[in-house]
């Protein structure tokens, strides 16, 4: 299940948001939910399984911004893609220190937010992308999340993951074709998943 999860402490704003999310047609079952309290929404979308696509409002009163939260996010939901929204473009410079799918300015909802949504839905697929690689006569499926860098060492390409680096036998060509754009060659011998890389 895919669950569409709005989080903006004005009321009106919240629920103009669902109401324009639940007119979309998406190639898949979703669900939207909406909450004006960033622990309690934290709290509810923990019980869910699924995918998660978190609308998140940057000000938040009294509580945690959107920024902090989709700290918090990122670390607790795997299968989760984010979106900020905001009426202040003061604070626009604060999300290039987290990792966003979408940045919509209020007063351009009805143009940006179904492309966010679509972006966001890419972004999931991609996370769920596996790719098939082998080593000697193994078949390894490999996600794609999990791949930080690959390394083109004379006949063998090494791909590193977080806690582990297998040796297989495919070409960095053979490779690059099954990786999505964010994966980028910046040496001969050398493939980095920019998702990966902190500033």
């Amino acid at each position: 299940m895919l669950y569409i999860i709005v989080c903006d402490d004005e009321k009106k704003q919240k629920e103009m948001i669902i109401d324009k999310i639940r007119k979309f047609t998406i190639d898949r079952e979703f669900m939207v939910k909406g909450f004006e309290d960033a622990d309690v929404m934290i709290r509810e979308c923990s019980k869910l399984k699924g995918e998660f696509i978190f609308i998140l409002d940057i000000v938040l009163k009294e509580q945690l911004d959107g920024i902090k939260i989709a700290k918090i996010i990122s670390s607790r939901f795997k299968q989760c893609s984010y979106i900020y929204i905001t009426s202040y473009l003061n604070r626009v410079t604060d999300i290039f220190n987290t990792d966003p799918c979408y940045f919509i300015y209020k007063p351009e909802l009805d143009l940006r937010l179904p492309l966010a949504i679509n972006k966001a839905l890419h972004i999931l697929d991609d996370k769920q992308k596996k790719i098939v690689l082998h080593d000697g006569l193994d078949e390894l499926l490999i996600p794609v999340e999990n791949i930080y860098s690959i390394e083109r060492i004379k006949r063998y390409s090494l791909i590193h993951c977080e806690n582990k680096t297998y040796k297989v036998k495919e070409n960095f060509l053979e490779i690059s074709e099954d990786l999505p754009y964010y994966f980028k060659q910046c040496h001969r011998c050398y493939i980095v998943n920019f998702r990966k890389v902190k500033m």
